[in-house]
């Protein structure tokens, strides 16, 4: 019943995006990074644009 009303108002099922898999050079970039930024203060990250649901990949 609740499917049906949502349908009617136009509401429809989503899918989530399939990511791409994490590989173990991914996963070891990552951890360096964490490491190298564990002791940043604040005024270090202020100049950081961070952005939410981004999909890119850096080649090194």
């Amino acid at each position: 019943m609740v499917r049906n009303r949502l349908h009617e108002g136009g509401m429809r099922a989503r899918h989530p995006q399939v990511g791409v898999v994490l590989t173990a050079q991914h996963r070891a970039g990552r951890f360096s990074f964490a490491r190298e930024h564990q002791y940043w203060q604040i005024r270090h990250w202020r100049p950081v644009l961070f952005t939410d649901e981004s999909r890119f990949t850096l080649s090194m």
